[in-house]
């Protein structure tokens, strides 16, 4: 929860306004109990690029941008979705991964993506985990981690 709601309190610093609603939805009591081995720095750096990446290309004035956590069979679930144009779907297998600025395709993708989205896979692998996006409410873009409850009991 504290996690979440610094991710928060950071992008709304970097938020222009007018712009989007930072929205922290989810019941606190949901997921308070379970057990995690995670750097919180790193995970908060995942949080922040996922935020940045939707202040940046979803922010309008009006729009929503929130960040849900809770718990399902035993895992920690997050996904911070927006309400922008989403990503194309032949664009998702490959946001995630690493650019190789050799070619001028290349160089287009990595700014249009970014290293960010690689940064926050390799994170959330190494704590165990899994990231994906899907298409959001409205057609914008939804990122989801799952977090494998640590104490086994899930």
């Amino acid at each position: 929860g504290e996690m979440l709601e610094s991710a928060l309190a950071r992008a709304r610093k970097l938020t222009p306004s007018p712009g989007p609603s930072l929205l922290l939805t989810g019941e606190r009591s949901s997921y308070q109990g379970l057990t995690y081995c995670l750097d919180l720095q790193l995970m908060s750096r995942v949080l922040d690029n996922l935020l940045g990446n939707a202040i940046k290309y979803a922010g309008s004035p009006g729009s929503r941008i929130w960040v849900h956590a809770w718990e399902a069979e035993g895992d920690m679930m997050f996904e911070v979705c927006d309400e922008g144009p989403g990503i194309p779907e032949e664009d998702r297998e490959q946001i995630f991964e690493r650019f190789d600025v050799g070619s001028e395709t290349e160089r287009e993708a990595a700014k249009r993506f970014g290293i960010g989205l690689f940064f926050c896979k390799t994170v959330v692998e190494a704590h165990g985990g899994r990231i994906w996006e899907e298409a959001g409410r409205g057609g914008g873009a939804c990122f989801r981690i799952r977090l494998l409850n640590q104490r086994g009991d899930g």
